[in-house]
This record gives C-alpha cells, structure tokens and sequence, in this order.
C-alpha cells in the first residue's frame, strides 16, 4: 500500500499554541484571511523533507537510512521568531512562523535527511533550507498587510502564551499523511533518534 509520507521536526504544545495565538492575532487584524487554509493546532511541524508516495514495504529501510543520517547530527534548538508572508506582502501564498537559534545545525540535518532518501525522493531537489511551520495557505496569491503581522508577530514572541516559544530537537519523525475532507491527518510511522546512542 502507498503512504504519503514527510520527515518533520515536532513541536511541543507550548510552541503549537504560540502559533496558534499568532494566527488569531493575524486574522484580527486581518479578518479577510480567516477563510483561508489555516493549518489545524496538531499539524504544525517544521518539514525537513517531502517525500511523497512511499510503499509501505519500504517504511524500515528507509528508517533505516534515515537513522544513519541522523546520527550524524547532534540535538540542537529552535525558537520561533517571525510570522512572514511568502513569498511576498503582495502576493503572499502563505504564512510562515520562521524559527531562528541553531539553523545551521538543523540545516545539517535536513541536507542529512535529503541524502538519506535518495531514489526515494522523485524530484531531488536542492534549494535553501529554512525551517519554518506553515500557519496557512492562501486559496490564491493575496496581500498580507504588514499591521496584521505586527500583530502576529506580538503574539508569537509574547509571554502570553505557556511556554518560552523554543523547541529543544532531539528526534526526527516519518510521518504518513492521509487527505480527508476536513484536511490532512498525521500519522507517525517513526521517531528518529539524533546523534550518537
């Protein structure tokens, strides 16, 4: 049977419900994006690579490669910075919480994880990575308004909101994502250790 399968960063709920927080706090300074594909609380992750169509036969060795990657990579941490319109105010396609603190050690992992997956992957693609989790998706290109940012922005970095907004990376997770009426369900298949036993 085929999966629709990613590797991802979790987040733990504190972070989910900053995120969560900043998109209120977007839309009501925004209220037109509030009919757009706003990504549910138990969906926000940060992708370090799309896979697509895998069979489930194949699920224990590419988790296989996938753990040789990531022991190649120690724990790291990420903070949540910035809401950003992609890939411009003017037409932006969709809103970003950009994470910051070790990029460069989580971009390691991710180039890690893209080697690991070769003929897996049908478009191996190579393009700079940013770790950032998706907070929705426009129907079609649309203005972002830079106040209702400001807004979002206020509510991502606050106190507000349980938690201090970082993530301390410890595992990478396969998931499989089934497509259902009311949006994507999530499905792990497997948590990756990172670095050495």
């Amino acid at each position: 049977m085929a999966l629709r399968t990613f590797v991802a960063i979790e987040l733990p709920d504190e972070m989910r419900e900053r995120v969560i927080a900043a998109g209120k706090s977007y839309v009501d300074a925004d209220p037109t994006w509030s009919g757009e594909k706003w990504v549910a609380q138990d969906n926000l992750h940060i992708t370090l690579r799309f896979i697509g169509s895998l069979e489930e036969s194949d699920v224990p060795t590419l988790v296989s490669a996938l753990e040789g990657a990531a022991t190649r990579s120690g724990p790291f941490t990420l903070r949540m910075s910035a809401v950003r319109a992609v890939p411009s105010l003017e037409r932006a396609r969709m809103l970003w919480a950009e994470a910051d603190g070790d990029v460069k050690s989580c971009a390691r992992l991710a180039s890690g994880v893209d080697d690991a997956l070769g003929s897996w992957v049908e478009e191996h693609e190579r393009r700079p990575f940013k770790p950032h989790v998706t907070m929705a998706r426009a129907r079609r290109p649309r203005p972002a308004h830079s106040r209702a940012l400001d807004a979002a922005n206020s509510a991502l970095t606050s106190g507000d909101v349980a938690g201090e907004g970082a993530v301390s990376v410890r595992w990478a997770t396969l998931f499989s994502s089934t497509l259902g009426a009311g949006g994507p369900t999530y499905h792990t298949l497997a948590r990756i250790p990172i670095g050495a036993d």
